[in-house]
């Protein structure tokens, strides 16, 4: 498939996807612009037959220095944009004009190291792959994604087609950890391919593909200076990371929401313009190894002083967010240390790092800080009574193997009052309920089971008073007329009768609910 052909026919990837994903449509140019990147798509009869003959193809290219050694570039790293929407351009500082150099020096202990975390790949056990099938201009693709939706919207306008003739359906995702948040190259070419040919094609990335053309973690390279009075309380943190990427920030996410200081400095550099495969998302964004250098650093400090680590990090607990100072809903940090502490017999660990033996070895004992924000979005859930008296409960979202499904039917059968086997749940497909922009990624950020589970109690409540108000009123209830019907544990009672929606006769009752304190009740024949 030619270039030239791939323009004529697509567009761009939409924001965020072209932030967080690839930006570069796949063979848009004759441009190598890192190792791996996709040359060249050959469709065959059978899987032998394509490899075969993939295996066949020669690229001749003019080769010039590449620029992909990250320890070399982040000597010349740059202060990245500023990008609405994304805290991770300004430097955070508290208060804003500290000299954060002259306070870590008025410290009276004070410890500074360097911690470099070198890129991380997703490399779920099902690699990503996608069957596409084109009928009358529509586009029917069958990917595994963790946002069905926002998975519809980016091959639309990539494909230069309406959103509405794309239908995504993902029952399984397979392992994703934000891999599969966006759309890559495979999709793509799956569904551009497919339309070049008139029939289905199928493709599935090879293992050593998932290394280079679906996104990464960022290598990164992170300075933490800590200052303390020689009691343990901080006086200054100093947070400043390098990275190759700007996708995700540990320093950031990590250093404001750990422990309190009257001075901070929190900066972000990058190394723009490496050969290298595009950054994305992964699991716990920035703050696995933004914490991993900050906790790094909090031993180091522990050690300094010689005060137990856990003691150290009770002293500078922060009730209030470091940035502007928000209580926070919830947090439980002391708790966590004080019952880890007796669980895992912390009491028996020697001061001294590397004096616990059993026998003849050396045992590692240590602990650790982690927080990661509870998040939430809004969105659409419907719930729906059928005459079998069974009820079905729908979400476009995902189940990244976290058992969304289960959830989900659990969560509307305790609504309901109905076993659980009584629930059918629908998810992983574009033309299910969402709420829209703010929720069309699905299962991300270790949101989607607050979110979803929210939305289907509201749906439950909304389709029960619709139930309610159909046998009362609709002709041929058992109910019509009566005044006191009320729904118990998924049957109608009133006026002396019980009946259930089971009933057959009975015409459906159906409700979209959403997180937010609104939605709308419909009943249908």
């Amino acid at each position: 498939m030619p270039p030239w052909a791939w323009r004529r026919a697509a567009g761009t990837l939409p924001e965020p996807a072209g932030f967080f994903a690839d930006a570069r449509l796949p063979l848009a140019d004759h441009e190598i612009r890192h190792y791996g990147q996709i040359v060249a798509v050959v469709v065959a009869e059978t899987l032998e037959q394509a490899r075969d003959a993939a295996a066949r193809v020669e690229v001749a290219c003019e080769t010039r220095p590449p620029n992909a050694d990250f320890g070399r570039a982040k000597r010349h790293a740059v202060r990245p944009p500023e990008i609405p929407g994304l805290p991770l351009g300004p430097v955070i500082a508290k208060p804003e004009d500290v000299d954060i150099e002259a306070a870590l020096a008025a410290s009276e202990v004070r410890v500074e190291a360097t911690y470099d975390v070198p890129p991380r790949h997703h490399m779920m056990m099902e690699p990503h792959a996608a069957v596409a099938a084109w009928d009358d201009g529509k586009l029917t693709i069958y990917s595994g994604t963790q946002g069905p939706v926002a998975h519809a919207m980016e091959l639309a306008a990539v494909l230069g087609v309406p959103p509405a003739d794309v239908h995504v359906i993902s029952p399984y995702v397979g392992g994703g950890f934000g891999g599969k948040a966006f759309t890559w190259a495979p999709a793509m070419l799956a569904a551009a391919a497919a339309r070049a040919l008139g029939r289905p094609v199928k493709i599935v990335t090879s293992r050593e593909q998932l290394f280079t053309v679906t996104g990464h973690r960022a290598a990164s390279s992170q300075t933490i200076g800590l200052g303390a009075y020689r009691d343990g309380r901080l006086h200054a943190i100093k947070h400043h990371t390098v990275s190759e990427s700007l996708v995700e920030d540990p320093g950031y996410r990590a250093a404001q929401k750990y422990y309190a200081t009257p001075n901070a400095h929190i900066e972000l550099s990058i190394t723009p313009g490496m050969n290298l495969p595009p950054a994305t998302i992964m699991r716990a964004p920035g703050d696995e190894a933004g914490s991993y250098a900050l906790e790094s650093a909090m031993d180091e400090l522990a050690d300094r002083l010689g005060m137990d680590p856990i003691e150290l990090r009770v002293k500078n607990h922060l009730a209030n967010t470091l940035i502007g100072g928000i209580p926070y809903a919830s947090k439980h940090l002391e708790e966590c240390y004080r019952v880890g502490a007796e669980r895992f017999g912390w009491s028996r660990r020697p001061a001294r790092p590397g004096s616990l033996t059993d026998g003849d070895d050396l045992v590692g004992m240590g602990m650790a800080t982690a927080v990661l924000d509870a998040g939430r979005a809004p969105t659409t859930a419907r719930v729906t009574f059928r005459p079998d008296g069974t009820a079905t409960v729908a979400c476009a979202t995902s189940d990244a193997g976290t058992g969304m499904a289960t959830i989900m039917a659990m969560t509307a059968a305790r609504a309901l009052g109905v076993p659980a086997d009584r629930v059918v749940p629908a998810l992983g497909d574009s033309r299910l309920p969402v709420a829209g922009a703010d929720d069309i990624y699905g299962a991300i950020g270790s949101a989607a089971t607050a979110t979803v589970t929210a939305a289907i109690l509201a749906a439950a409540r909304e389709a029960i008073d619709a139930l309610v108000r159909h046998a009362a009123t609709a002709e041929g209830s058992p109910l019509r007329g009566a005044g006191d019907v009320r729904y118990e544990e998924g049957r109608l009672i009133g006026a002396g009768t019980c009946t259930g929606p089971a009933r057959r006769g009975t015409r459906r009752a159906a409700s979209s609910g959403r997180a937010r304190p609104s939605g709308s009740a419909s009943c249908s024949g």
